[in-house]
């Protein structure tokens, strides 16, 4: 069963409720993409100028950046929960504009971390051996995020194919 699926039966909850789960399991997908948003970034890309047309370190940045928004958005939903209940509980309209914050960040780093993957490593292209593996392992940590956000939070919910 996907994280989607097991995360799914709970949309029926409140709003409320919605967010505390949404914050629980929002924990370790964001946990594991910020150690991994860091090795990335951390690394020295200089062995490996051609790739990307030279914009590896570009890339690379973009990873951290969109890593530090990512982590910003959902660092607002405690403040959003401490809001909504001063103003008498959350809103549907408050888990869509939460959804949409989130969407972007997540949206980029997916997308970049994606391509990074797919550059390889070792010796061959002057990177660590273990880079495509840590931005694969990027890639599922946005993907689990992913899930967890659209299960609690998506309206339309997913279709199988």
């Amino acid at each position: 069963m996907s994280r989607y699926d097991e995360l799914r039966v709970f949309y029926t909850r409140s709003p409320g409720e919605r967010m505390a789960l949404l914050e629980q399991e929002m924990r370790a997908p964001l946990a594991e993409a910020a150690r991994l948003a860091a090795e990335l970034t951390a690394m020295d890309d200089s062995a490996a100028p051609a790739l990307f047309g030279g914009r590896l370190g570009e890339l690379v940045e973009i990873v951290g950046i969109s890593a530090a928004k990512l982590a910003a958005v959902a660092g607002q939903a405690l403040g959003l929960s401490e809001r909504a209940r001063a103003v008498g509980g959350l809103r549907d309209e408050d888990l869509h504009v939460f959804r949409h914050d989130m969407l972007t960040p997540i949206g980029t780093l997916r997308g970049v971390a994606g391509m990074l993957a797919q550059a390889g490593g070792g010796d061959d292209a002057g990177l660590p051996p273990d880079f495509a593996a840590r931005a694969s392992a990027l890639v599922a940590a946005i993907d689990e995020l992913k899930d967890v956000l659209d299960a609690l939070t998506d309206t339309r919910g997913r279709t199988r194919g």
